[in-house]
């Protein structure tokens, strides 16, 4: 046989009735000392008051009560095993007791100013009975004038307090039956009740003038007692309180018969939660959802919402999606919630391909992250997230960089993989844009890994062979500035610049870029502080370029040629290509003489020192024509030369542009020089007019094929 538990003082159980379940469990490990979470819960049960089942919420209240001061974690030795338990500070313990003497305080005060107030013969006196102390005797007139003891603590009680009630309007109560109500709070509740009652009533003014303070009194108390013994409305289930019930002990036979007959149209709680079972399949998910989100606590609200109604429905992916999402948000994300999830609405059952298939359709950012928390791509085979990469990749909208790299942190692609994908672009069916996005997120990682040396070789291989991060990086670098994506190549210089590790080769490029942009500013001042023109020395095999550079940074503004012929820092050749300019522009042709063409070759081509030197007489179209590929000074010097010859009467005319057409066959030695290649063009288009309109496609298609990949980043 169970022991019989203690009764509680009055305040405990008023604050029990009355407190959330953090309030209780404070309550709790007050009173019992340092308790687990197991035995806390068996303990919750059987007091009065909210009840919670869900571990979760336990441990949301101790992380909160924790933080607030008001608990602590311990640990606990059982049986060698250590357990966490949880203990009261004299913080919450000082808070908790304020609250219990606020309570008997507010309860004393009650119970003296309700008999207080009512009259001589109607006050609440206490029982010279011993054992009924805590029931004081409550005795009433009625209309007709016949007095009829009533024991206000309702001893004797209702029959249907033993029925189950609900505690909210669309659940049934909890299987484990808490501790009932003890009389003593019946007594403060129905006090406190009839106290409000009179105190309203009061503050009114007298509706019949007839009718005295006194008759208005004992009328509201007979009202109180009758609304007691009517029939409960269905809307009487969503309150908490205990007044509902009659409670009195004596009544008249006719008031007996009245209550029996009303009895009878009193619907049984399993019948109101069957009608509220079908009435909340009614319901569409979102409404559903909604009434969760008002009452999370509700432990038994989301019992029946979600396994008994949810759960139980068939929906579309798209619905299973979004339910994923609204749940997530409600509950918190773990793992265990992903795993209950995904059992309950049943996401295992979908065909991956499903999943595939909407992330491709660009759903917000929330709706992806929730599918690639569904389909979780580290359980997956390499193989498996390839194919989704690629068929991705094939039919996404609106594919960018930002879009790219998030695909790859979500599948959790590898450098293997990705070096897979970018040595094989055809296999794979992948553009040339998309294999320099996976080169440039690579190579951000690469430099980024600072415990990654820049000598060190890379543990997957790279076009057959080991490598060096660094030779990796630049070797992107030169990718990325012959595609034209600038911005890009600029940013890993910037990286470079930051580490250390900037050297001539990335001087080169930055250049390059600078002057694709014409960035003119930017790139004088570049050419002053790498020291292009006054250091040759140590330019080495890069000096012929990077003079070239600084010649053309001039040479393409607008009153520059001026500045070269006066800077004594340039090389006479690129002083002799300026004045030739300078004289076609002013159109001095008569200034300009076949030799002057040969003495700037003099000093540009080391091979036309040769052949000149074997073949004295040659005509210079004929050493153009079968030595143009050979030198790129000879590619570089090309519009000069030709803007000569094309001077030089018909036959000129027509050489000039043979050697144009030349050059752009071959134009892949200098692709660098963008600028330069216009150039050409612009000389193509104005001058072969047999197919300029090609020409003009041709600047065309370059120009939209560069904003096409920039557009990428």
């Amino acid at each position: 046989m169970e022991p019989k538990s203690l009764p509680l003082p009055l305040e405990e159980e008023l604050f029990l009735e009355q407190s959330t379940q953090l309030e209780k469990i404070l309550y709790i490990l007050w009173k019992n000392g340092i308790t687990r979470q197991d035995k806390l819960t068996q303990i919750n049960a059987n007091l009065p008051g909210i009840i919670r089942k869900s571990s979760r919420t336990f441990y949301k209240i101790y992380n909160n009560l924790i933080k607030d001061g008001k608990i602590k974690k311990v640990k606990e030795l059982e049986n060698e095993r250590r357990y966490f338990a949880y203990k009261i500070t004299n913080e919450g313990e000082n808070w908790l007791l304020g609250e219990l003497k606020r309570l008997k305080d507010k309860i004393e005060s009650d119970q003296q100013k309700a008999t207080l107030q009512l009259p001589q013969e109607e006050r609440i006196l206490p029982s010279n009975d011993p054992d009924k102390q805590i029931n004081p005797i409550k005795t009433v007139k009625t209309k007709n004038t016949q007095q009829i003891s009533l024991e206000a603590t309702l001893q004797k009680k209702d029959p249907r307090h033993n029925e189950k009630k609900l505690p909210h309007p669309y659940l049934e109560t909890n299987a484990a039956q808490p501790r009932p109500i003890s009389e003593e709070m019946h007594v403060y509740k129905r006090l406190t009740n009839v106290l409000e009652k009179i105190e309203q009533k009061l503050d009114k003014p007298n509706s019949s003038p007839t009718q005295s303070p006194e008759d208005d009194t004992k009328n509201l108390i007979d009202y109180e007692l009758e609304h007691y013994s009517q029939p409960i409305e269905e809307e009487d289930f969503t309150s908490d309180s205990d007044d509902n019930y009659p409670d009195e002990e004596n009544t008249t036979a006719k008031s007996l018969h009245e209550d029996e007959s009303k009895e009878e149209i009193i619907e049984n709680p399993e019948e109101i939660q069957a009608k509220i079972y079908l009435s909340l399949q009614t319901k569409s998910n979102l409404e559903l959802l909604k009434m969760l989100e008002a009452d999370i606590d509700n432990n038994e609200l989301q019992e029946t919402i979600l396994n008994q109604i949810i759960f139980t429905r068939s929906h579309p992916i798209e619905e299973k999606i979004k339910l994923f999402i609204h749940l997530s948000k409600l509950y918190g994300k773990s793992e265990d919630l992903r795993e209950a999830l995904f059992n309950n609405l049943k996401l295992g059952e979908e065909d991956l391909q499903k999943f595939v298939s909407i992330l491709s359709l660009n759903p917000s950012e929330e709706e992806e992250d929730a599918i690639w928390e569904i389909i979780s791509p580290k359980t997956l085979q390499n193989e498996t997230k390839i194919s989704i990469f690629i068929h991705l990749m094939s039919t996404s909208r609106n594919l960018n960089y930002n879009r790219i790299q998030r695909l790859i942190r979500m599948l959790q692609l590898k450098g293997e993989n990705l070096v897979n994908l970018i040595e094989n672009p055809k296999e794979y069916s992948l553009s040339h844009p998309i294999v320099l996005i996976l080169l440039d997120i690579m190579t951000n990682q690469l430099i980024v890994q600072r415990s990654i040396g820049w000598e060190s070789q890379l543990e997957f291989s790279f076009r057959g062979e080991k490598i060096t991060k660094k030779q990796f990086v630049v070797y992107y670098i030169e990718q990325s500035f012959l595609s034209g994506v600038y911005n890009r190549t600029l940013a890993i210089i910037e990286l470079l610049k930051q580490q250390n590790e900037f050297t001539l080769a990335e001087a080169q490029i930055e250049l390059l870029i600078l002057l694709n942009l014409r960035n003119y500013d930017q790139l004088e001042h570049r050419i002053q502080e790498y020291e292009i023109l006054t250091n040759k020395s140590k330019l080495f095999e890069f000096q012929e370029e990077l003079g070239y550079i600084a010649f053309r940074t001039y040479y393409e503004q607008p009153n520059k040629l001026t500045e070269i012929a006066l800077n004594p820092d340039f090389e006479k050749k690129w002083k002799l290509i300026a004045k030739l300019e300078k004289d076609l522009s002013q159109e001095n042709i008569m200034w300009i003489d076949e030799s002057d063409i040969k003495s700037i070759l003099a000093r540009l081509s080391p091979l036309y020192n040769e052949q000149y030197r074997l073949f004295p007489t040659r005509p210079l179209t004929v050493f153009y024509h079968e030595h143009l590929i050979e030198e790129n000074v000879l590619l570089y010097f090309t519009p000069h030369f030709t803007r000569w010859l094309h001077t030089q009467g018909p036959q000129g005319e027509k050489d000039s542009i043979l050697i144009l057409r030349l050059w752009w066959e071959n134009r892949f030695r200098v692709i660098q020089f963008l600028n330069l290649q216009e150039e050409i063009l612009q000389l193509l288009v104005k001058w072969d007019r047999e197919f300029s309109s090609s020409w003009a496609e041709e600047i065309k298609h370059i120009k939209q094929e560069r904003e096409q990949i920039e557009n990428q980043f």
